[in-house]
């Protein structure tokens, strides 16, 4: 089985995150697909990075093509334009990887084991959110933009928030893998089977009108639509990394731009 690893991406800082994250996998992926919207500027970074995976993992970089007027953000238009790429490569699994986040070591295989089991389901692990590093400043090493003092090697250490479908929502005692709601399954770590994208799932570009509730949608129609049901890997643990310089003055943003009033008039 292959797998196609996506990140949607376009803050400055985080490409040594990404990179380590990859790099440490026990598992690597075949194809690393990249929608960078600051790819113009940095090049000549990501050529360097490419370097780096030349021996087991292919980087396809793809610009977000963007279908909508006045679009507040390209988060949907990138997820579309990497599962167009997607069904151009000989792979069988979507893996969804947003920047920001720390990958266990078994991340992707985990994933894959977890589809060759149970083919017909999306999939999302845990994301956990870290208190470190304290480092806001963009900072760059060796052409790497980050906020980790050092890359490769420093790691998250304390967990400032849990994810809350384990413990509040489903509270599993014994099973790993369980099923969810649809609209608990969450895209920043996450699988897709390949073939409902070769079938031609795509995720509702509305949704880049505002922010949030794209992959609720996404989910809700996999199953309502497809029968593709959800499951959580409790095991499959990331952990999202503080990027406080990025966020400030966003939460004005977020709220005025939510996508919640759509998703309920849309779902009910």
């Amino acid at each position: 089985m292959k797998t196609a690893l996506f990140t949607p991406t376009y803050r400055y800082g985080g490409l040594d995150i990404l990179v380590a994250s990859i790099e440490r996998q026990k598992t690597k992926p075949d194809y690393w697909i990249v929608c960078d919207e600051l790819l113009k500027k940095r090049m000549e970074i990501w050529y360097q990075i490419s370097n780096r995976f030349e021996n087991t993992t292919k980087i396809i970089f793809v610009e977000p093509k963007q279908e909508l007027k006045n679009p507040k953000r390209n988060l949907v238009a990138a997820y579309n334009a990497a599962a167009d790429c997607f069904c151009d490569l000989n792979a069988d699994l979507f893996i969804s990887y947003q920047d920001y986040i720390w990958l266990p070591e078994d991340g992707i295989e985990r994933f894959s084991v977890l589809h060759s089991s149970l083919p017909d389901f999306l999939i999302t692990g845990v994301t956990h959110i870290s208190a470190d590093p304290y480092e806001y400043n963009i900072k760059n090493l060796n052409g790497l933009y980050t906020i980790f003092k050092e890359p490769f090697t420093d790691k998250p250490n304390r967990i400032m928030w849990e994810d809350v479908r384990v413990k509040e929502i489903y509270s599993p005692e014994a099973n790993d893998v369980y099923a969810i709601h649809p609209e608990h399954w969450e895209s920043n770590w996450s699988a897709v089977p390949g073939y409902i994208l070769k079938d031609g799932m795509r995720w509702d570009i509305n949704f880049d009108s505002g922010i949030a509730y794209e992959n609720m949608d996404f989910a809700i129609r996999c199953d309502k639509e497809l029968g593709i049901q959800s499951i959580m890997d409790r095991k499959n643990i990331s952990i999202s990394l503080p990027h406080k310089k990025y966020f400030e003055g966003e939460e004005e943003e977020i709220k005025k731009f939510n996508n919640r009033q759509m998703f309920e008039e849309k779902w009910g």
